[in-house]
């Protein structure tokens, strides 16, 4: 249902006049209007219509209204449409409050219907009730069969429970059910798409509500609340099979095979961004670092910036996802975000690789380090060292199974630092583990990738390649590893340049060929161009094979990352725009 979910808020009042639990109206002058409720907990900026054509979707000249702070609403409809059509109610995420929860809006959005002619009371356990007519049961055989299959003998489950539990607790035990219920509904919301069809959710909610509730009944009833009694209920976000976690951030980043993003910062403010299945429901979020400093502002050097998780909605627009990290301020210039299983728990995490203020004298600043934590949110902590990170990758490079990370360094530390991984949320930083003769190279970007197919992570750099008059210079290299993690001794290979595009920004290997994403450097121009060389791997034939530069109407001249979806080389944010056949 999540398509039409935003297209519900933008259309609930103009569709036919209703509004904040007022009356709305159709067309035909033989109207009657019915006051229902709407509850979960009590929904508040619930959107409520009339499903005239039984399609379970928002329809135009559907009768429609939002529901007050008590849940209630009003419609108008002519008597045969009130008799003999369902009303769906749609707890909106970001705009609809749950008033178990009253201070905050719900973060995921979920369905409910109730049965036709019977539009008094909409909830969960009405759409259950639903569910089960769906099977060709009768309303009283359905109302019926819920009841037995709750244990709610002797309660309505059509009732008010959260008003009748005043009176009656066996009502709090229906709003403890009821509300695990909704989370049922919330993750088969999650888990649909414009296609599927009202009867293929109305299954799945018999299906996972008798998998997944029944056989808790009995301590989901006793919680002492709503709050607790989905806790003791543990539904999971989706249903879906979790997206799986590769072994590297180099493969988390490369293989996502959805391209251009429609990012909610620019991309130079967000260029920290990364996806993966943070919430582990099947799909992929995002996950943004952001610059908080402007660098021709000296009286901003102080602002950080933030940390964000965002949904993606069905039009691959993202909207902030609130529950994962409570504390979101971030570092002042997050340069690289990268994605591993670094507690080894299943669940993917986060290195924020951070530069600090990337105006001399470049003194650097700590990265940070996400971690997921057992309720699926996130903690934050930071190394206890500074550094000018501005490359960074992650793989399991000493063979314990838990993944290390490597960051270029050049101001600080002033060459590249193998950080190893001490199982509990801290590292072992290594100065020493890379060639000596790197130390204060210009080296930029980095990746752990085994180039040459024997099983260990090889480490390919690159950065700054041209004579700036110091000499100091460095082409693309590629230094292959031995299992251990220690790249002191290792062999080397010099990968061929592009004359004045001598900046590489991003690194891909893929059927024999390495892609590096440049942009100018050499020419008298600094980032003013966007690139990709490709170098068959191991002959080290060199060619371009896009060349792009400066767009003044875009106002982007280069782009940081490239991913490779549907075999062809694109940009992560659609503000670039390149999709190139290598």
């Amino acid at each position: 249902m999540r398509y039409f979910i935003a297209l519900l808020a933008l259309l609930a009042l103009a569709a036919c006049g209703g509004g904040g639990g007022g009356g709305s109206t159709t067309s035909s002058s033989n109207t009657t209007s019915f006051i229902g409720v709407a509850i979960d907990g009590y929904l508040y900026k619930a959107t409520v219509f009339l499903d005239l054509n039984d399609n379970g979707t928002f329809d135009a000249g559907e009768p429609t209204t939002t529901t007050s702070e008590t849940g209630t609403f009003t419609l108008s409809a002519t008597q045969e449409q009130i008799n003999n059509y369902k009303v769906v109610v749609v707890a909106v995420a970001g705009v609809t409050i749950d008033q178990d929860s009253p201070t905050t809006t719900v973060t995921s959005g979920f369905t409910m219907i109730s049965p036709a002619g019977n539009h008094e009371v909409i909830s969960p356990l009405t759409t259950q009730v639903v569910a089960k007519m769906s099977t060709g049961l009768s309303l009283a055989n359905a109302k019926t069969a819920v009841q037995d299959d709750l244990g709610f003998s002797s309660i309505d489950v059509m009732k008010n429970y959260v008003a009748a539990k005043a009176t009656d607790t066996n009502y709090s035990k229906a709003h403890n059910v009821a509300a695990s219920i909704s989370e049922v509904l919330k993750s088969i919301d999650t888990d649909s798409s414009k296609d599927t069809k009202v009867s293929e959710k109305l299954a799945s909610l018999i299906t996972k509500v008798n998998s997944h509730i029944v056989p808790n009944l009995d301590n989901i009833k006793l919680a002492s609340s709503p709050s607790n009694a989905l806790k003791i209920a543990t539904i999971p976000p989706s249903f879906k099979t979790p997206v799986a976690i590769k072994a590297t951030s180099y493969l988390n980043a490369k293989t996502v095979n959805f391209g251009q993003a429609k990012l909610p910062f620019d991309p130079y403010t967000g260029i920290a961004h990364a996806f993966a299945d943070f919430k582990r429901n099947g799909e992929y979020q995002l996950f943004i670092a952001t610059v908080g400093y402007e660098w021709n502002k000296t009286d901003t050097y102080t602002k950080k910036g933030i940390f964000k998780f965002y949904n993606k909605q069905s039009d691959g627009s993202y909207i902030e996802d609130t529950t994962l990290l409570v504390d979101t301020t971030g570092c002042l210039h997050p340069r690289k975000s990268i994605v591993a299983d670094f507690n080894q728990d299943g669940r993917p995490d986060i290195f924020v690789g951070c530069t600090g203020i990337d105006v001399a004298p470049f003194s650097g600043e700590k990265s940070a380090l996400l971690l997921s934590k057992t309720d699926g949110t996130y903690s934050k902590t930071f190394l206890d060292f500074d550094a000018y990170a501005h490359g960074s990758s992650a793989g399991d490079l000493n063979g314990d199974g838990y993944p290390d990370i490597l960051i270029t360094d050049t101001t600080v530390n002033l060459q590249p630092i193998v950080l190893i991984n001490n199982k509990n949320g801290t590292f072992i930083k290594q100065t020493n583990w890379v060639p000596s003769n790197l130390k204060w190279k210009p080296i930029y970007s980095a990746e752990l990738i085994d180039i040459n197919n024997d099983g260990k992570l090889d480490l390919v750099l690159a950065g700054h390649e041209w004579d700036d008059g110091s000499g100091n210079i460095f082409a693309p290299t590629i230094i292959l590893g031995n299992g251990t993690g220690d790249f002191s001794t290792a062999q080397t290979t010099v990968l061929p340049t592009v004359a004045n595009e001598g900046v590489t920004l991003d690194i891909i290997f893929d059927n024999s060929n390495i892609y590096l994403l440049r942009t100018s450097g050499g020419d008298g121009t600094f980032y003013q161009s966007t690139v990709i060389q490709k170098i068959t791997y191991p002959g080290l034939v060199s060619s371009v094979v896009y060349n792009s530069k400066r767009d003044a109407n875009k106002g982007f001249a280069w782009s940081p990352w490239m991913v490779i979806a549907n075999t062809k080389l694109v940009s992560t944010s659609d503000s670039f725009s390149f999709s190139v056949t290598p």
